[in-house]
């Protein structure tokens, strides 16, 4: 059984207890950064759906989203003008 019909892959890693997921938006969907502490192992994957990150890590210890929090309705966030300023070309494309 895969994600496609609503069911978690199977994930051994996932049954350890020691598993830690970050998960960014990119244009493919979801990219999902796995910790495994006990085996002192990583991984990545891409996901379409975030319903698809809730069902595949559902058993995660812990699942971090890296999600803007205050956006503004118009134009760019004061914060985000200063960011971009101090860390300069080409980094400044990051935030």
């Amino acid at each position: 059984m895969g994600i496609a019909n609503g069911e978690p892959a199977p994930n051994t890693k996932m049954e350890s207890g020691v598993l830690y997921v970050g998960v960014d938006g990119c244009k493919a969907g979801w990219l999902c950064f796995t910790v495994d502490l006990e085996n002192f192992e990583t991984d990545f994957r891409i996901l379409p759906q975030f319903a698809d990150v809730v069902i595949e890590f559902k058993c995660a210890n812990v699942v971090a989203v890296d999600i803007p929090i205050g956006l503004a309705e118009y134009g760019a966030r004061a914060c985000d003008i200063e960011a971009r300023k101090r860390l300069g070309k080409p980094r400044s494309n990051s935030v």
